[in-house]
């Protein structure tokens, strides 16, 4: 299975989010790993998420199921100034 790392949830490129306090299509973005077009490390950005499990860490996207591995330093420096957590990371 194709694998995130240093990953975060953007709405755009450089504008990290929390699924469930937008309205706006929500993509992952980091390093992927396993992808069979794709060269291992290279940074992307997914197609729209459809669905996130943290507990599991899995990633649905339009085209793609991700494993997710460590999230982007940044994005947790991100999530702790917002007062949020990877708990929080909940799709509804």
């Amino acid at each position: 299975m194709t694998r995130f790392e240093n990953w975060s949830i953007q709405v755009h490129l450089g504008q990290y989010r929390i699924p469930r306090l937008t309205s706006s299509a929500l993509y992952l973005c980091g390093n992927v790993y396993g992808h069979h077009d794709i060269g291992n490390g290279r940074r992307i950005k997914s197609s729209k998420i459809l669905g996130l499990d943290i507990k599991d860490k899995l990633v649905q996207t339009v085209d793609a199921v991700y494993r997710l591995g460590k999230p982007d330093r940044r994005y947790i420096e991100w999530l702790e100034r917002n007062k949020y957590s990877l708990d929080d990371l909940l799709l509804k």
